[in-house]
């Protein structure tokens, strides 16, 4: 019986399976374009690069959803699915760091600080 729980467990992440495939390649594209437009000093690729982390963090949104949602309609799947997240939540953090690469690539190569332009802007919202 618990084969037979093991498969259909496996067919049910099957997609979440494929979502994380999904924004690891996203996250690999994003680290490599930050990584070769580094090496030319290129700001606007690295512009491109630092844009390109709404779709990982996207995904990982989803897949966290996903997996909630399993796990509260099926709870011995919850430590298979918080495993998951684990993953998908590091994947997400490559996204993050490199977009922190590529802000500090920008005021390197121009001198424009976009480092932390998100939280200029929640203060003059504030304000």
């Amino acid at each position: 019986m618990s084969e037979h729980l093991g498969k259909q467990f496996d067919r049910e992440l099957e997609p979440v399976r494929s979502r994380i495939l999904q924004m690891g390649g996203l996250a690999e594209t994003q680290l490599l374009a930050a990584i070769d437009a580094f090496s030319v000093g290129n700001v606007e690729v690295m512009q491109r690069v630092i844009g390109a982390g709404k779709a990982i963090d996207e995904a990982f949104n989803a897949i966290f959803r996903q997996l909630i949602t399993d796990m509260t309609e099926n709870r011995r799947t919850t430590s298979e699915a918080l495993d998951i997240i684990r993953i998908a939540r590091a994947i997400e953090r490559v996204g993050d760091h490199t977009a922190n690469i590529a802000k500090n690539v920008i005021y390197i190569v121009s001198g424009v600080d976009v480092r932390h332009a998100g939280a200029a802007r929640k203060e003059t919202q504030q304000a």
